[in-house]
C-alpha cells in the first residue's frame, strides 16, 4: 500500500508561495484555517530518532508532503500528481496529544508527537527540496505548539 501511495505522491509545491493556499485547500471542510504550514517529512510510528539510532543502516520509513498546524489538529498532506493537489494522509487532534517534544541527532531535529494511545508519529521540517533539515523551521512550529498546548510541550534546550 505505502509503495503504490508513493509512487503517485512527490513534494509537489512545498518550496514555493503557493504552497501555504494549496495546503489550506486540502483541509477538511469544517477544519479551522492554517496557523502554520511548512514542508516535512513524516515519520510513522517512530520516537524522535529512535530508528536511526537503533541500526543507522537500515531503509528509514518515511513519507514526503507538508505538516499543517490548525488550533485543532496537526495534519500531514501529500501532493497527488494525478490530481495536482495535496491530499491529507494523517489528522492528530491537539486534544489526542500526550505530549510534544523536540529530538536530535547530529544537526537533525524531529518534532516527536506522543498520542493519547502512547503511538509516535515524528515530524522532520526541511528546506531546499527536503535537502536540509530545517532547524529554525521546527523550533517556530514547537513554539506554537507551545501557544496550544502549554502543559503538554517539553522544552527544548
Amino acid at each position: 500500500m505505502l509503495a503504490s501511495l508513493s509512487a503517485c505522491t512527490t513534494r509537489g509545491p512545498a518550496n514555493s508561495d503557493q504552497m501555504p493556499s494549496l495546503a489550506a485547500q486540502a483541509l477538511p471542510e469544517k477544519a479551522p484555517p492554517p496557523l502554520h504550514s511548512a514542508p516535512g517529512e513524516w515519520f510513522p510510528n517512530v520516537r524522535g530518532f529512535n530508528d536511526v539510532r537503533s541500526n543507522p543502516f537500515s531503509p528509514v520509513n518515511r513519507q514526503v508532503g507538508v505538516l499543517v498546524i490548525t488550533d485543532e489538529a496537526i495534519y500531514f498532506e501529500q501532493w497527488s500528481k494525478n490530481r495536482k493537489a495535496y491530499e491529507v494522509v494523517k489528522r492528530i487532534r491537539l486534544k489526542n496529544i500526550e505530549e510534544v517534544s523536540i529530538d536530535t541527532y547530529g544537526a537533525s531535529r524531529r518534532l516527536v508527537i506522543q498520542r493519547d494511545d502512547l503511538g509516535y508519529d515524528s515530524f522532520g521540517l526541511t528546506q531546499a527540496g527536503g535537502l536540509l533539515v530545517d532547524k529554525s523551521e521546527t523550533e517556530i512550529v514547537h513554539r506554537q505548539l507551545r501557544k496550544l498546548m502549554p502543559d503538554r510541550v517539553k522544552d527544548f534546550k
